[in-house]
């Protein structure tokens, strides 16, 4: 089957690619405490996730050229980056 046809589903998965580490890791922030047995795994979610999300994304656009697929790999490579932009905008706010 080429992967013209699987297009569609491609993009559904790099799509949750970028949802769910979201997710996660907003679940972990708000919710999560020390000790807990989901500590860190919302944190590990948006750095081994998105990857995934990045490389399928660009495989589509390879095939396609679609706008959507330059969404997907920007939305992936925020949520890729996501520790580090709350870290850093909580540290402008908060001070060190």
């Amino acid at each position: 089957m080429p992967l013209k046809w699987r297009v569609p589903v491609v993009r559904k998965i790099s799509a949750w690619t970028f949802v769910l580490p979201i997710l996660l890791f907003t679940i972990e922030i708000l919710f999560i405490r020390d000790g807990h047995w989901f500590h860190f795994y919302g944190l590990l979610s948006t750095v081994v996730i998105p990857p995934f999300g990045i490389a399928l994304s660009i495989r589509s656009y390879g095939v396609t050229d679609s706008a959507k697929d330059l969404l997907l790999i920007t939305c992936n490579a925020l949520a890729l980056f996501s520790y580090f932009i709350y870290t850093f905008l909580g540290y402008l706010i908060l001070g060190p």
